[in-house]
């Protein structure tokens, strides 16, 4: 009886981890493998706490619980409906955004499905939380070690899935592709950073379990483990990931030498390290020197797509943008809404832009004084050290990642923190509510998780009609664009000229969009406004940067269609920087159009060129030769 509960009790713990890992990593974006982690623990959390209740077990617990549980209340706050005059007063820039909207109430959040899809997944962790806290601050507890070998166990079984994937050359996961771009391996969690950041968590498991075995021959088979784990991440190929682990470790040695006096304190761990680093310059230095290349045009991305996201921050300072709704709000501050971002690349960041700075400061504060004032004690220090390398690794990690939105990363991090800190003990009435808070909460989850009203409002293969999804996605400017498309495109004359009203929507929530002032432009043209139409096409033009030799194209097409192509003219936005641009969108015309004549006389000093090309194919010899001079 004693065996069967506690292969219940370790079922709690890693069934989680499993279905998590293996179920595309529980990546953010994923709804329907969410909802099945999701639903799973819940049942299984909700088993746990019955039983606790049935049979009077302790319950503790853990001061992560604290900041989520604000996190839980502050995304509720962000669903309830507010006046519109108390929108405006308290968040300007979600009334602007909700402007749109005929209801005379709304919610803070501007993407009430993510927020109600974050509220689920934050509420699993709070019970998860609880229940490896009582498991492992038990009396008697020896749930530690065994926690650490079957994360161990479980990342190792992943390595090889992964090692198989390549040997066979599979292209796919379920239904998420896998990512070729690494070496050796094909990740089942898909993304490269994520599966980066579980290994380097399970390779710190492996460095607590060295610090804490004081078999030479137990501890050369955990080595040999880390040796396979470093590799496995180096071969990722995630730059953040690399870099960050890396830190870890060498911070963790720093620790060790304050708390034992000896830098090196296991000689059989360095030289593992070495031989990691030595196999890993050997196998991959190819692939390493071009992910590393600081002068590729790409290579500092993250940081500018970061620096796209200070106006956000400004305009949802106080209050955030609502739990979970960061990918439909950015695409109001990006140049191309067509690269719409999942996630920011900087979770704390992207904390902030959606919790507000005033809520993030108290959830980052309590998070800081957890880690300070509330450590739990070991018999080991180079275990506890390297408990706190590796939370020090998933932040560093998260600055350049969102791993954090992931659930394969999430599970192990509570986790950490539960064997880290000193829990709180519940008795007495205490204990009861906590119990019976427990129990609905998990009972509400599951119930949530499984009803199809609950899987459509989190996004799950939602067809809401417009006047709803304009309400539950009120920053989203693709709702009122591709409707307005909708009815451009329409045989019916009536829903042609309603267009307008959609398209100027679209505006507001895209003003950088050049393909929205290019759907303006055409859908002016259409109902005979024709100079309004070519003040829309310039504007396109103006934004479309690298774009806009095919929009030059596209708004060609329709003004020949309606004879009068010869207007391109007006439109063109000629300056060096587009001339190449420009060029491309001319050689479409041919060399005998009057349009492209007529640009390259009176734009002579962009096109010098190409005004010599011509004069020399008409056979203008001497015209061309005193031009040059």
């Amino acid at each position: 009886m004693r065996d069967l509960k506690k292969l219940f009790f370790w079922a709690v713990i890693s069934v989680p981890i499993v279905i998590s890992l293996f179920l595309l990593g529980g990546v953010y974006s994923h709804i329907e493998t969410n909802f099945t982690i999701i639903t799973v623990t819940a049942f299984l959390l909700f088993s746990y706490f019955c039983f606790i209740a049935v049979s009077r077990k302790s319950l503790k617990l853990s001061p992560l619980s604290i900041p989520l549980f604000f996190i839980l209340l502050y995304s509720f706050f962000q669903l309830i409906p507010l006046n519109k005059t108390l929108l405006a007063f308290i968040s300007p820039s979600a009334a602007f955004f909700r402007s749109t909207v005929e209801r005379s109430t709304g919610p803070l959040t501007m993407s009430i499905p993510d927020t109600f899809y974050s509220i689920l997944r934050v509420s699993v962790l709070l019970l998860f939380s609880t229940a490896v806290t009582s498991m492992v601050h038990s009396r008697n507890s020896n749930w530690k070690p065994i926690i650490y070998k079957t994360m161990i166990f479980i990342s190792s079984w992943a390595i090889l899935l992964a090692f198989l994937l390549r040997i066979i050359n599979a292209d796919s996961w379920l239904y998420g592709n896998l990512y070729k771009h690494s070496f050796l391996i094909d990740f089942v969690i898909i993304n490269p950073n994520h599966a980066a950041g579980f290994l380097g968590i399970s390779a710190f498991f492996l460095l607590a379990l060295i610090y804490r075995t004081t078999s030479t021959r137990i501890r050369f088979f955990y080595a040999s483990l880390f040796f396979i784990h470093f590799i496995t991440l180096v071969s990722t190929l995630s730059r953040a990931g690399i870099a960050s682990f890396l830190t870890a470790v060498l911070l963790l040695f720093f620790m060790n030498k304050f708390s034992t006096g000896k830098f090196l304190k296991y000689k059989l761990l360095t030289f593992f390290i070495a031989l990691s680093l030595a196999t890993i310059f050997y196998s991959g230095h190819t692939f390493l020197s071009h992910e590393f290349d600081f002068y590729r045009e790409d290579y500092f991305n993250k940081i500018l797509d970061v620096r796209v996201a200070f106006p956000y921050f400004k305009d949802f300072l106080l209050t955030g943008s609502g739990l979970g709704s960061f990918s439909r709000v950015f695409t109001y501050y990006q140049s191309n809404p067509e690269t719409r971002f999942a996630q920011l690349e900087n979770e704390p960041l992207q904390f902030i832009l959606e919790m507000g700075l005033p809520f993030a400061i108290l959830i980052f504060g309590l998070l800081i004084w957890m880690t300070v004032k509330r450590k739990s004690d070991f018999s080991f220090s180079g275990e506890k050290n390297s408990l706190i390398a590796m939370i020090f690794f998933v932040v560093s990690h998260n600055l350049l990642d969102f791993n954090l939105h992931n659930f394969s990363t999430l599970f192990p991090v509570v986790i950490v923190m539960a064997i880290l800190l000193e829990p709180f003990a519940l008795k007495g009435k205490n204990r009861s509510f906590a119990l019976a808070f427990s129990l609905i909460m998990a009972s509400g989850i599951i119930v949530a998780s499984t009803l199809p009203s609950s899987r459509k409002l989190a996004g799950y293969k939602s067809d809401f009609e417009y006047e709803k999804a304009v309400y539950y996605y009120p920053a989203d400017y693709s709702i009122p664009f591709l409707e307005s498309i909708r009815r451009i495109n329409s045989s019916n004359p009536g829903e042609i000229y309603t267009a307008g009203s959609f398209i100027s929507d679209a505006i507001k929530k895209s003003p950088r969009y050049y393909y929205s002032h290019f759907v303006a432009g055409t859908y002016m043209l259409r109902i005979g406004s024709e100079k309004q139409a070519l003040i829309f096409y310039k504007e396109s033009a103006e934004l479309s940067g690298k774009r806009l030799s095919f929009l030059l194209s596209r708004i060609y097409r329709q003004l020949e269609n309606r004879n009068i192509g010869e207007k391109i003219i007006e439109i063109i936005p000629f300056n060096i920087e587009n001339r190449d641009q420009i060029e491309s969108f001319l050689r479409t015309l041919g060399h005998e159009s009057d349009i492209y004549q007529e640009i390259i006389q009176k734009r002579h000093d962009l096109f010098f060129i190409s005004k010599i090309r011509s004069m020399i194919r008409n056979r203008q010899f001497e015209e061309a030769e005193n031009f040059i001079k």
